[in-house]
C-alpha cells in the first residue's frame, strides 16, 4: 500500500496530494510532493492542520477516503438510519475511526473504518466543509 498524505495550499486553497515532507532545513514548513523526480522535485507547501493521511480504503462509490473527511454512514442495524461523522486516526489501536459511532456488539469503541467503508460515502472534509457536521447535529 502506497502511503499518501493530502495538504491544502494556503494561499491558492488547493489541494495537493502526495509524499508528506517536514525537513528541519526547510524551517516549520509543510510540504507535499506530488511525484519525486530526483533533484527535479515539486514540493508544495501546504498548512499543516489541513494534513490527513490516506487510509488506503475507498467509500461506496470508489472514492478515496482520508482522515478529515466528513463521511455519511449507513447504521448497520438500521438500514434507514444515517449518521455523519468525520474519519479521525486513534493513535492508541492503530486504526482510522468514526467518532460517534459505536462498534457491533462483542467489540468496544467506536466504529473502525475498515469494516464500513462500503457503507459510507464521502461528502466533504472537515476543512472545506465543517458546517457538514453542525448541521447533522
Amino acid at each position: 500500500m502506497e502511503i499518501k498524505f493530502r495538504g491544502k495550499q494556503t494561499e491558492s486553497g488547493e489541494w495537493y496530494h502526495g509524499y508528506y515532507v517536514k525537513a528541519p532545513r526547510w524551517g516549520d514548513a509543510h510540504y507535499i510532493i506530488m511525484d519525486y523526480h530526483g533533484p527535479s522535485t515539486i514540493a508544495h507547501e501546504v498548512d499543516g492542520d489541513t494534513l490527513g493521511m490516506c487510509t488506503g480504503l475507498k467509500d461506496k462509490n470508489g472514492d478515496e477516503i482520508f482522515e478529515g473527511d466528513i463521511v455519511i454512514y449507513k447504521v448497520h442495524s438500521a438500514p434507514k438510519l444515517f449518521m455523519t461523522t468525520e474519519v479521525k486516526w486513534d493513535a492508541k489501536t492503530a486504526q482510522f475511526y468514526l467518532p460517534g459511532i459505536k462498534a457491533p456488539k462483542g467489540y468496544i469503541g467506536e466504529q473502525a473504518l475498515s469494516g464500513t467503508r462500503q457503507l459510507a460515502e464521502v461528502i466533504g472534509n472537515i476543512h472545506d466543509n465543517p458546517d457538514l457536521l453542525k448541521e447533522a447535529e
